[in-house]
This record gives structure tokens, sequence and C-alpha cells, in this order.
């Protein structure tokens, strides 16, 4: 198990074919990687041995052999464990590996063809282009972009601009406190709450739903072909025309879905959110 010193922060750099990534930002001065085969397979056994981990500079780079010699043979799929200082930052290339990020990362950004991502908490941006796989994230400080043919993507908080686009999945984002833009042809969309910024949402089959925090000026711009559209705001509560805190509305609300209902309705948060 190699452990290099590491006094700060550092980005980990990960290139395998598959299997499962396990990663914890925590308190430490040092970076500890573990690689395994995930399988008894004699080709995950050979990518364990010939996978490199090496310390390069502020980078902890993994990097498992070209798949290309197993055409003929099973598809190595690599167990990769590591432990690093918190506040580093990942970037990882997998053709097909379930990856959890847990503890508070930098920023964070990931490509594979097919697995799913959790990730715990990330200060900075968070970036996933995925063919398949559901997305799961605590919290995000900076922007929340996800490209993924198909696969679910939730988050609790995203506290930068979130940028989806997926052609099946369900979208679900608890906290929105900025802009947020989805696009998807079959799912639905779900926006706990949001107070400010645009929300923009295109959807050929899924249903749309909206939290606008009580206070809120909302600007609605609602369309749907078959569906049916509800909303519980009205102009006396201050929901609605705007908060008369500056010259327009706090929050646009822009929803195009050809077959799916849109719900806006008010919702309320403790003190201290």
């Amino acid at each position: 198990m190699p452990e290099f010193p590491t006094p700060g922060p550092i980005t980990v750099d990960i290139r395998l074919a598959g299997g499962s990534v396990d990663l914890h930002a925590e308190p430490r001065d040092t970076a500890v990687a573990e690689v395994a085969p995930y399988d008894d397979s004699d080709a995950s056994r050979e990518a364990a041995d010939r996978t490199r981990v090496e310390l390069s500079g502020d980078t902890l780079v993994i990097a498992a052999p070209d798949v290309s010699g197993w055409l003929l043979r099973r598809t190595p799929r690599l167990r990769v464990s590591v432990r690093v200082p918190t506040g580093s930052s990942v970037r990882l290339k997998a053709a097909s590996a379930d990856i959890t990020c847990h503890g508070e990362w930098t920023d964070i950004k990931l490509s594979t063809a097919s697995g799913d991502a959790y990730v715990e908490g990330v200060t900075g941006d968070l970036t996933v282009n995925a063919a398949s796989g559901d997305v799961r994230a605590v919290r995000v400080g900076g922007r929340l972009t996800v490209k993924t043919a198909s696969g679910d993507v939730s988050a609790q908080e995203v506290v930068g601009s979130v940028d989806i686009k997926s052609a099946s999945g369900d979208v679900q984002i608890e906290a929105a406190r900025g802009d947020l833009s989805s696009t998807t042809a079959s799912g639905n969309v779900t926006v706990g709450s949001s107070r400010q910024g645009t929300v923009k949402t295109n959807t050929v089959a899924g249903d749309v739903s909206v939290g606008v925090v009580s206070g809120t000026g909302v600007w609605l711009d609602l369309n749907t072909l078959s569906g049916k559209t509800h909303s519980d705001l009205t102009f006396t509560d201050g929901d609605s025309a705007g908060s008369g805190r500056g010259t327009g509305p706090d929050l646009t609300v822009q929803v195009r879905t050809v077959s799916g209902n849109i719900d806006i309705h008010r919702v309320t948060l403790p003190a201290t959110a």
C-alpha cells in the first residue's frame, strides 16, 4: 500500500477500465492508495500488479495498464481505495466504475461510460460526464454540471449554477441557490426550493415541480402541451410580482414540457436556511 507525504491538498488523477473507486478526503498529512483486483480473474490480478501509483509533484497518479491487450480476454476490473488530505481534488476517467467521494473536496471531474457516482461534499465545482449511471451529491459549493445519456441526478444543495443534460433520468435538486438549467427527454424534474436566479427546465415526457421560497418575487413562464399546470402563488403574499428589493423579480421560472404536469408551489425554509 503506497503512502506519500502530502502536507497539503493534492490532486488525485485516476485512469482505469473498470471496477470501483472509493475516495476519502480527511484530516491527514499523507496520501495512501491501495489497488486490488476486483474479482479473481487473471486479467484483474495482472492489471492490479501493473497499475502505476506515484506522486508527481502535487498529483497522485493511479494509472491502470492499457486494456487493448485484453481484447480477447476478460476486461480487467480493479478495486481502488484512496485517502488524501481534506480539500484535495479529483480527476477520474473510467470505462465502467462505481465511484464514491467521501469528505470535503475542492473540485471533482468524473468521466465514465457507466457506473454510479456519489459525492459527499465539494467546495468548488462538480463535473460529471457519463453514458449511464446515477449521480448523487450532498453539497456542491460551486457549479454542478452533469451530462448523461441515462441516469438519475440528485443533490441536496447546490450553491452555484446547475446545468444538467440527460436523455433519460429524473433530476432532483433539493436546494438550488443559483441558476438552474435542466434538459431531459424523459424524466421528472424536481427543485425543492429556489429563491433567486433563473430556473429553466425542458422535458418531453416528465413532470416538473418547483418550490419557491416564501417572500420571493417570481416571474413565471410555463407551458405544457398535454399536461396540467398548477401554482399556489398569489399576488398578495409577495410571491408573484416582486419582493420590492429591486426593479424586477428575484426568480424567473421557465418550464417547457410536452406531456408532463407542472407544479409551482410555495415553500417555507427554516430561519437558518
